[in-house]
């Protein structure tokens, strides 16, 4: 089964979670996405999974195969992780984020600096 399955960032960069998908077009390169800080890191690491899973669900949709149900369950639970440290660095990345009570908006709006 792992051997039909590209990595996380490959896959991104191709498009396609299955090797066997990937029609390259032209002599284009496979562009590279780079993180420039650890903020960046980590949500491209939350792309790459999302992406990995969607692909996976789409998969799922039409077929009956154990083996990639577990590894959506994995990548799911790998997700929920990267998503939660995320918002524990950085505040909240999706909708359905429940907020505290202690939810801090800007300090200053960019008009309060007097700078304008």
């Amino acid at each position: 089964m792992n051997g039909m399955l590209e990595d996380l960032s490959t896959s991104l960069e191709k498009g396609s979670v299955f090797k066997t998908d990937y029609k390259p077009y032209l002599d284009y390169p496979i562009f590279s996405i780079k993180a420039s800080n650890e903020k960046e890191a980590l949500l491209l690491k939350i792309y790459e999974v999302s992406f990995y899973l969607n692909d996976l669900n789409l998969y799922l949709d039409v077929h009956d195969n154990k083996d990639i149900l577990k590894e959506f369950n994995k990548y799911t639970n790998i997700y929920n992780s990267l998503v939660s440290d995320y918002e524990s660095l950085y505040g909240p990345i999706n909708l359905n984020t429940s907020y505290d009570d202690d939810f801090k908006w800007l300090n200053n709006w960019p008009w309060e600096d007097n700078h304008v």
